[in-house]
């Protein structure tokens, strides 16, 4: 558990709080296309909202956004990075401080330094499994796992990883 300190403004009065990257090798088609009902209720009549999966090379970032409301006030009806970043607008929502949180999403190429680094960690983490588990390697279909980090920036950040064994 950590507690989230609010990173420096990267522009006038717009903080970049949080972000999820999906590498293109990474993303999956689910299983279903739906929300279970009987599982997840609460779910039940919400929107989903998809993004096209992102080209080979390149990941998926998730990004959420603080405005100031004299920000958001010049913005709409755009949003961050529309036109500077091509981003695509997943949501917003007006808060009672006068900002607003958005959520865009944009894609960004991988660097071969991250490409490498995101496959020295799996193969890590596969004989770390394979150990952990005592298994024969045929018998773990699938392995995810979610690393966590924050930019010097202070922003925090998700990385979604997925490999066969």
């Amino acid at each position: 558990m950590a507690r989230w300190e609010r990173p420096d403004n990267f522009a006038p009065v717009m903080t970049k709080a949080f972000e999820i990257v999906i590498p293109a090798t990474e993303v999956t088609k689910p299983e279903y296309l739906g929300w279970d009902k009987d599982v997840h209720p609460e779910y039940a009549g919400k929107e989903v909202v998809w993004v096209p999966s992102p080209p080979g090379g390149y990941a998926a970032h998730f990004t959420v956004l603080f405005s100031s409301a004299e920000v958001t006030a010049a913005t709409l009806p755009g949003w961050p990075g529309r036109n500077s970043m091509g981003t695509r607008l997943i949501a917003y929502s007006h808060l009672p401080n006068s900002q607003t949180v958005w959520l865009v999403a944009f894609e960004q190429e991988i660097s071969e330094s991250t490409r490498q680094s995101l496959e020295q960690l799996k193969n890590l983490m596969t004989e770390q499994a394979r150990q952990d588990a005592k298994l024969d390697a045929s018998e773990i279909p699938e392995l995810r796992a979610y690393l966590y980090g924050h930019h010097a920036d202070g922003t925090r950040f998700y990385i979604v990883c997925r490999w066969r064994i």
